[in-house]
């Protein structure tokens, strides 16, 4: 049997993004991140490999290179998405990646997932698994809120 994700509504996505801190660059990288995530259905690792060529502000497109079943596909960009992606880039340090550390190296999938679990502890919000309060967590698959 299918398990389906679990899902928290938008009130909840508004109160994990209020805990970003960004007034600092990883806070405005972070932030953009977690909204391409769930406005766009980016899955972490497409996340992590985007580099900055891959981003149409003209078109508003987001060009996701071998995803998926080794697939290329295009997503949409809404407002929130360019508007949060143009801050980081204007802080954002040299990188061959569009989401990078602050000394231009690739972000690891594992950095991503535990930003998010540490949003969702700080908001207070959490997905029921059975009896059981988890953590909001990003999965290879995609954002699970």
């Amino acid at each position: 049997m299918l398990k389906l994700p679990k899902i928290i509504d938008q009130k909840s996505v508004k109160k994990m993004l209020a805990q970003i801190n960004t007034n600092c660059p990883t806070g405005i990288r972070n932030y953009a991140i977690i909204i391409m995530m769930y406005r766009a259905g980016l899955r972490v690792q497409e996340v992590c490999n985007l580099v900055p060529q891959d981003v149409n502000f003209e078109t508003g497109l987001i060009y996701i290179q071998q995803a998926k079943g080794k697939k290329d596909r295009y997503v949409p960009m809404d407002d929130d998405i360019k508007r949060s992606v143009q801050e980081w880039l204007g802080v954002r340090p040299e990188s061959n990646y569009l989401f990078c550390t602050l000394e231009g190296g690739q972000l690891m999938q594992r950095y991503v997932r535990e930003v998010c679990y540490r949003i969702s502890n700080k908001a207070g919000v959490f997905v029921q698994d059975g009896t059981v309060k988890k953590p909001v967590s990003l999965i290879s698959s995609g954002i699970h809120f």
